[in-house]
């Protein structure tokens, strides 16, 4: 849309023609992608840790990845260490595909 000025964006726009309730803070609802996907990867994976009693193999399992995989993402994702709020059980020293 165009308007005299600055353009109109969804924070100017009623709650029924923007599709969001009134009281959404649009500046989470409009962070970066990356950081949006980062933090749902992040909560998904510590779900399924959590799903699976902290047992890594077993979430893999759930999550339809490799156990590498896993360990690589929980590692990139900062949960390498139990920071999902369980116990995580190790599954040996070196990861490997399964």
């Amino acid at each position: 849309m165009l308007s005299r000025g600055r353009p109109i964006d969804l924070e100017h726009l009623p709650a029924e023609l923007s599709g969001m309730p009134a009281d959404v803070d649009l500046a989470t609802v409009t962070r970066p992608l990356a950081q949006a996907v980062r933090e749902f990867e992040r909560e998904y994976l510590t779900r399924a840790l959590h799903l699976a009693g902290g047992v890594r193999v077993r979430a893999a399992q759930l999550l339809g990845i490799s156990r590498k995989t896993l360990w690589m993402k929980l590692r990139e994702l900062g949960v390498a260490n139990g920071d999902n709020g369980s116990e995580v059980i190790e599954d040996g020293d070196a990861p490997e595909d399964v």
